[in-house]
């Protein structure tokens, strides 16, 4: 089936186009410091279309402050009431998220369709398996989240609106696999990657990891949000890290480092912790981020072992050999080995 290409402002989504990143606003719209805080990191992580919980009509302010703060398309996320849906679209927000299980009037979305289709605005049908009342096994469940979904579009095409993005999200990754791949081969529209309701940090990063990065491979997927119990920017970062290990992008240099055994006698975890902030924090000095960047905790898994990497350190006591495509440039004072590498990737 051919796949639709659909405008998110000045961005392309479906068919062979990239995967592009979605992060969402968390901070209350009232607390203005760390609003304008998660906003700004959100971009420096990589944001691409910046989406924000519109819940009342005091909210719909927000964008006009957002259009001042950010150059990327912004997504309202509207439920239960089609008015603020109105609202959004009169503002001129780039993208609009429904949920077919709370608004759902033909009235209504007939409404809604006439104002986006003047405003060239695309609609995200999102269907969450937290709106169902019933309790389903995964397969039903998937099953279930469809026939939301194709309802949703087979109504918005019948109105000759086209200008449509799909999603079915749930908490169990078989559902949310099983229900992505049925949309995938049934309908043409871009495809919206995530899971919701992921629970603890850790797991969450397993289930989000484990869903998308299946669903990606199998080449389904024109953008991801990855919904984790922790902030907005690390999710940006985790998404970022999905495609960049799929080869489906580049954000960051790649820090690879060993486990570590008896043999090392420096605290590999923290130095690999120190350098992972060091580049962040430097990523856009980095004339090249498509590199691979080596820490090892002992010689015996230096340089040979890493020899693929693009550059490294071998940590030995208090000296660290630095090398480079498994070569040795020199031996180092281990203080300050990490700036020296820093300095050398910079360079490279």
């Amino acid at each position: 089936m051919r796949k639709k290409v659909i405008k998110v402002s000045n961005l392309k989504l479906g068919g062979k186009n990239s995967i592009v990143i979605k992060g969402m606003i968390k901070t209350s719209l009232e607390d203005n410091k760390n609003f304008l805080k998660e906003v700004k990191l959100l971009k420096q992580e990589g944001c691409q279309i910046l989406r924000v919980a519109i819940e009342k009509e005091g909210d719909l302010k927000v964008i006009d402050r957002l259009r001042k703060l950010i150059d990327i398309p912004l997504e309202a996320d509207i439920h239960f009431n089609y008015r603020l849906a109105l609202s959004a679209l009169e503002k001129g927000v780039d993208c609009l998220r429904l949920n077919p299980l709370n608004i759902y009037k033909k009235s209504h979305l007939t409404k809604i369709a006439k104002l986006a289709k003047e405003k060239s605005t695309p609609i995200r049908v999102g269907v969450n398996s937290g709106g169902f009342k019933k309790r389903m096994d995964s397969r039903e469940l998937a099953q279930a989240m469809v026939k939301k979904v194709f309802s949703y579009v087979e109504f918005l095409e019948s109105l000759n609106f086209k200008r449509i993005m799909v999603s079915a999200k749930a908490e169990s990754c078989l559902a949310t696999i099983l229900a992505n791949q049925i949309l995938y081969k049934k309908l043409p529209y871009p495809i919206h990657l995530g899971l919701t309701a992921t629970g603890p940090l850790y797991e969450g990063l397993i289930k989000s990891c484990l869903t998308l990065g299946i669903l990606i491979y199998q080449g389904i997927g024109s953008a991801i949000r990855v919904s984790l119990n922790s902030s907005s920017w690390e999710e940006v970062r985790t998404a970022g890290w999905i495609l960049q290990s799929l080869g489906k992008g580049c954000f960051y240099p790649e820090i690879i480092s060993c486990p570590t055994c008896s043999r090392c006698k420096v605290d590999l975890k923290k130095k690999v912790e120190k350098f992972k902030e060091m580049v962040y924090k430097n990523k856009d000095s980095l004339y090249n981020k498509n590199m691979k960047v080596a820490l090892m905790g002992c010689v015996v898994n230096g340089p040979g072992e890493a020899s693929t990497s693009d550059l490294g350190l071998a940590f030995a006591g208090r000296r660290a050999l630095l090398f480079k495509r498994g070569k040795i440039i020199k031996a180092i004072e281990e203080r300050g080995s990490l700036d020296t590498l820093l300095y050398f990737l910079k360079r490279s």
